[in-house]
């Protein structure tokens, strides 16, 4: 219920308090190939709530990642699954960061794009949060990284899928003695 379309086929990403309660939602669109529309839904104040999910392991929440969109929270996620309760929080660009919360939180990663505003970003938080670590990334951002990822998984599945198709397409060879292959 975090993500869904609207009459506009915009991706729809709700954004709630840290304690739970929905504040409004980040829009993306998605109809055609150069859609580059962002905005939020009518109502929503980006000081007021996040796009954010949980790792599914109980307990005090140990470690919270930050990225600049709610793709790349998601793309983060899939890609470096928590091994503790962890955070994995959207700023929505450049927006609020709850600071004063973070304080407390035992490990940040700030996972920012690649690119100018992401680094001064990073760094601006790094000295809000000196507890935080800056996550690199050679690609744009996080979601560049998850589709790499999973190309490369397509063409190992189709490489194995042609060596399979072949092992079966090979004939039968006789040995001696009636013994066969």
């Amino acid at each position: 219920g975090l993500v869904y379309a609207d009459e506009n086929q915009n991706a729809v990403f709700v954004r709630r308090s840290l304690e739970g309660e929905v504040t409004g939602a980040s829009l993306r669109g998605t109809a055609g190939k150069t859609n580059s529309f962002k905005g939020l839904a009518p109502g929503t104040r980006r000081t007021q709530g996040w796009f954010h999910i949980e790792s599914e392991h109980s307990g005090v929440v140990q470690q919270v990642v930050l990225c600049e969109s709610a793709i790349d929270v998601m793309s983060y996620k899939t890609l470096h699954p928590a091994q503790e309760k962890t955070l994995y929080l959207s700023t929505d660009g450049a927006g609020y960061v709850p600071l004063e919360q973070l304080k407390t939180v035992p490990r940040i990663l700030i996972a920012f794009d690649n690119d100018p505003a992401g680094a001064e970003m990073a760094e601006r938080l790094k000295q809000d949060l000196p507890q935080a670590q800056i996550k690199t990334l050679q690609q744009k951002d996080w979601n560049a990284v998850l589709q790499e990822h999973l190309r490369q998984v397509q063409q190992q599945l189709m490489q194995q899928q042609q060596i399979w198709r072949k092992q079966q397409q090979q004939p039968e060879i006789k040995l001696d003695r009636g013994m066969s292959l």
